[in-house]
């Protein structure tokens, strides 16, 4: 039992050897306030065909050249959002990048649009040709129409 007494933050009495608690330190991990901001949990998406058609029936339609947005007042905490890009913008790969500069998007700045709306983009034709800078300066105007209404 040498390592024991080189060891002095385990316990020493044969039977087991159980790390002490040690002190958490305040870390950036530790702090879940910090990295809630940046999520994107599950109450801020929509997540259910019935929300969709919901959106699609009453709510308002936005157009810019790349997207398409149907926003509708929520009832909820939060600003919404559901994003769909069909099978006629590209493949699967190029529709899965869209989806996640789209989401990116959103989840940054999702405390910084006013009131409490849901969301849905739609992504059209001739979204795969562009960079991705250039699809954040598209959803840049898409996003001022939208707080403009």
């Amino acid at each position: 039992m040498v390592f024991l007494k080189e060891c002095p933050h385990l316990v020493a009495d044969g039977s087991s050897m159980q790390e002490e608690p040690r002190e958490e330190k305040n870390s950036l991990f530790n702090n879940r306030n910090l990295l809630d901001n940046f999520s994107l949990p599950k109450d801020v998406r929509l997540l259910k065909r019935g929300q969709f058609l919901t959106l699609s029936k009453q709510g308002q339609k936005i157009y810019t050249g790349y997207f398409i947005a149907a926003v509708l007042q929520g009832a909820g905490r939060y600003n919404r959002i559901g994003i769909t890009v069909s099978k006629k913008v590209g493949n699967a790969v190029a529709r899965n990048r869209i989806k996640r500069i789209i989401r990116e998007y959103f989840r940054h700045r999702k405390n910084s649009i006013p009131g409490t709306r849901d969301i849905n983009i739609i992504g059209r034709k001739g979204l795969t040709t562009l960079s991705n800078r250039q699809i954040i300066e598209k959803l840049n105007k898409l996003f001022t129409k939208i707080t403009a209404t």
